[in-house]
């Protein structure tokens, strides 16, 4: 019975050990609402190898017909950002929690990333980014 309770007592200590990461990862900006056509844009700079960069969106329709994209543009200097985007997603009419763009390199210094509604609504979003070593 000792023994049991020992070994109950080191897995709950492993269980609260933190755990180390080479993840970073928090919001884009605090919670934005959009409304009828709008847009709104982060720029990100992203230092280091990366082998995976996510950005999210949670989506929340307030009211009317949301529509519009989010797309993700690329840039090495910071100025000048790729004329198409390097991923984009369609937006439709309804509270979305999880929009992913997920890329696998970063072949880019810096991002930017457009949310553009179109149409007659509103909705709230707010956007994080991860990146994993």
């Amino acid at each position: 019975m000792k023994k049991l309770i020992g070994i109950i007592g080191v897995l709950l200590m492993l269980a609260f050990i933190p755990q180390q990461s080479n993840a970073q990862s928090g919001y884009l900006g605090a919670l934005d609402t959009l409304t009828n056509a709008d847009t709104t844009t982060y720029t990100v700079t992203v230092t280091g190898t990366r082998s995976i960069i996510s950005f999210g969106t949670n989506v929340t329709r307030i009211s009317g017909t949301v529509a519009g994209t989010i797309k993700l543009y690329g840039s090495v200097d910071g100025t000048n950002y790729t004329t198409h985007a390097v991923d984009s997603l369609a937006l439709s009419n309804s509270s979305v929690n999880f929009l992913p763009l997920k890329l696998t390199s970063n072949p880019y210094q810096k991002y930017k990333l457009t949310i553009i509604t179109s149409g007659t609504q509103a909705c709230s979003q707010r956007t994080y980014l991860i990146q994993r070593n």
